[in-house]
């Protein structure tokens, strides 16, 4: 739903840059179809995590599209502003004008994308810190920390087969796998949400001990302040 409301945002923001052009001789409907489809095609961007370095090859040739339209929007404004400052008719300002929108709607949804991909993954941090809060105070109460956690699924781990809960969460249409594991003594836990493909944030605790977060990747893991885990 939030995905299809940027959308729409986006083709508003367009509108503009097809007023422009109402001067210009009527197009028939291939022309607007070739015109603002691909930049439509674009569209994964707001639904397919942004820290995936899978997810980035795949996405490689849509990230060479907003370099080379922000180039062609550049150089279509100057040529705009040319024709304006010689006056030239409004016929030619608008032939000039309706190049603008494609790179523009390129630019509008990878600022869209991006602003949605960052919201998304904050969400699904905080739902990850609240679940870690939430574990610490039963770790707390009950002086061990949970086996398992009600309502997630239960999955083997590959290398010891023990088992550990696991779960999924949505997020603006991204979604991301939240891992919860407990030590053997039931001293100490951790909960990791998944960022990508080796990377993400895992949050350790344990009985009468102070939650602390960590962003791990395929190289590293270092501790970071908890609540800044985006």
């Amino acid at each position: 739903m939030f995905t299809f409301a940027l959308l729409c945002i986006v083709l508003i923001l367009g509108t503009p840059l097809l007023w422009i052009t109402y001067r210009r001789p009527r197009r028939d409907a291939w022309f607007w179809v070739l015109v603002i489809a691909p930049p439509l095609l674009l569209s994964p961007l707001f639904v397919l995590p942004a820290r995936d370095p899978v997810t980035l090859i795949f996405l490689l040739p849509f990230y060479v599209c907003l370099p080379v339209s922000l180039v062609f929007f550049v150089i279509r404004i100057i040529q705009v502003i040319i024709r304006l400052a010689r006056k030239e008719p409004a016929t030619a300002v608008a032939g000039v004008a309706l190049k603008l929108i494609r790179p523009g709607l390129v630019i509008l949804i990878f600022i869209a994308s991006s602003i949605s991909q960052r919201m998304s993954l904050a969400s699904a941090d905080q739902y990850t810190i609240a679940t870690a809060h939430n574990i610490q105070a039963q770790c707390d109460k009950n002086g061990k920390c949970p086996t398992l956690i009600d309502g997630w699924k239960s999955a083997p781990d590959i290398l010891s087969h023990k088992l550990y809960s696991t779960s999924r969460v949505r997020r603006l249409g991204i979604e991301y796998q939240i891992d919860y594991d407990v030590a053997p003594d039931d001293r100490s836990f951790s909960v990791t949400i998944i960022h990508g493909f080796n990377m993400g944030v895992s949050i350790k605790g344990g009985p009468g001990k102070t939650l602390k977060a960590f962003r791990y990747n395929e190289e590293s893991m270092h501790e970071i302040p908890l609540g800044k885990s985006s």
